[in-house]
């Protein structure tokens, strides 16, 4: 945020490209094996961020999911970031909503 606000003083046009997230779902079955994802989330939040897919149940039934995506929904679950993570540590078959 920093270098964009530096290069936007340095300029009299700005050209800036904005586009409307691509909602999805997925559903994962853990199986008993780690969801093999790092996750982020800001105080205030209401999504989880994903950081990294490691090897576990996302990389094997949801390869498409990626870092930079965001958890909107777990179960039909919204709200704060503790929410979902509760959602997500409380049922063995997650229906999830991302973009």
């Amino acid at each position: 945020a920093e270098k964009m606000s530096e290069a936007i003083k340095k300029t009299d046009k700005v050209k800036i490209n904005i586009s409307r997230p691509v909602v999805f779902a997925k559903t994962i079955t853990k199986n008993g094996v780690p969801l093999g994802l790092d996750l982020k989330y800001g105080p205030g939040g209401s999504s989880l961020l994903i950081e990294s897919v490691r090897s576990g149940a996302f990389s094997q039934h949801a390869p498409d999911v990626r870092a930079g995506d965001r958890i909107l929904s777990v179960n039909g679950t919204t709200g704060a970031p503790h929410v979902l993570m509760q959602a997500i540590q409380d049922s063995p078959s997650l229906d999830m909503g991302f973009s």
